[in-house]
């Protein structure tokens, strides 16, 4: 079962400016989570999902696509948000 996004702006941005933002291995937000990603995700999300490659991805870009899913799997910590209408590629969010 999914459900569709309904969570506050904090939820998606953080709590601190984003240029501030380091990640993390239990991130508190979408963008933190999208910036945890390892190398090896975010390069298989640019071509796979996008289309485009690593360097021409940012995080502004993934989140306007999460934002368009707007499904997660789940509502209690951690949040499972799907980035693709498939739910392929998914972050979590503590």
């Amino acid at each position: 079962m999914s459900y569709a996004l309904c969570f506050a702006p904090e939820f998606f941005w953080g709590k601190v400016p984003v240029e501030k933002m380091k990640p993390s291995e239990r991130p508190t937000s979408v963008y933190q989570a999208i910036l945890s990603l390892t190398d090896n995700q975010w390069a298989a999300l640019a071509r796979e999902e996008f289309g485009v490659e690593p360097n021409d991805l940012d995080v502004e870009t993934v989140i306007q696509q999460v934002v368009e899913t707007n499904t997660c799997r789940n509502l209690d910590p951690p949040v499972e948000i799907w980035i693709d209408q498939d739910g392929f590629f998914t972050v979590l969010v503590y």
